[in-house]
């Protein structure tokens, strides 16, 4: 697992071998930290919904920091904010407990994910602690400054996360990169995975009618959510 390359997609040879060391190795490995290594082998086979299944499991199950930031990894190539965001939370909760240096506790620039889930609005939201400001202060006023002027309300940006978690876990279309920009009040949001075009256009379609359906279009489209192809960065 440590020579995973970052957006590889195992092959049946090599997946059937992890999940033969992850057999052998379940009942002697503490069960937090067995699955977390379940969740990453099963992101990188894109087997989307068994390897988010894994990290909410570790969530809600250990106190163990390295794991934690893992599972913050896999709900980032799931599209999974609500969990993300908690990922972060018990991070700043466990390290305020302990008392322990928040530098490098997380990872840079964090706003996207409280930005999805409709947390930069709230003044009690982790996005404000002092753990996420440490390193981000910059960032975070940039994504304040972003989120009163898009003007979505927190339970908008919440519906449409889930809609587009839905489809990333349904097509198993892990999210290699987000990309986003933000010019001339239009924010931008690229989603690159690694699916034909024809199954990414269906995959845009799908969201779009989902938010039609839900009364979503009006914020939907003062965000503009785009699956596209990842080979599009491959070639520059």
């Amino acid at each position: 697992m440590n020579n995973f390359e970052p957006n590889e997609l195992l092959s049946e040879f090599k997946y059937a071998r992890c999940l033969r060391l992850l057999d052998a190795s379940k009942q002697a490995t503490p069960k937090d930290l067995w699955s977390i290594m379940k969740g990453l082998v099963e992101l990188s086979a894109n087997n989307l919904k068994v390897a988010n299944e894994s990290a909410q499991y570790v969530l809600a199950n250990t106190n163990n920091l390295r794991l934690l930031r893992n599972t913050i990894y896999i709900f980032a190539h799931t599209f999974d904010m609500e969990n993300a965001c908690k990922a972060i939370g018990k991070i700043v909760d466990l390290a305020e407990l302990k008392k322990l240096d928040y530098k490098n506790l997380l990872p840079m620039d964090l706003g996207l994910e409280f930005l999805l889930n409709g947390e930069i609005g709230k003044p009690d939201s982790y996005f404000y602690s002092q753990a996420v400001n440490v390193t981000n202060l910059e960032h975070n006023e940039y994504w304040q400054d972003i989120n009163e002027e898009l003007e979505i309300s927190e339970q908008d940006f919440k519906n449409i996360s889930l809609i587009i978690k839905g489809a990333v876990l349904e097509h198993n279309a892990r999210c290699l990169i987000l990309d986003y920009s933000y010019l001339d009040e239009e924010f931008l949001l690229l989603i690159y995975v690694d699916k034909p075009i024809e199954e990414i256009i269906k995959i845009n379609e799908e969201i779009f009618e989902e938010c039609f359906r839900k009364d979503l279009l009006n914020a939907f489209n003062k965000i503009s959510y785009t699956f596209v192809p990842y080979d599009e960065v491959q070639n520059g």
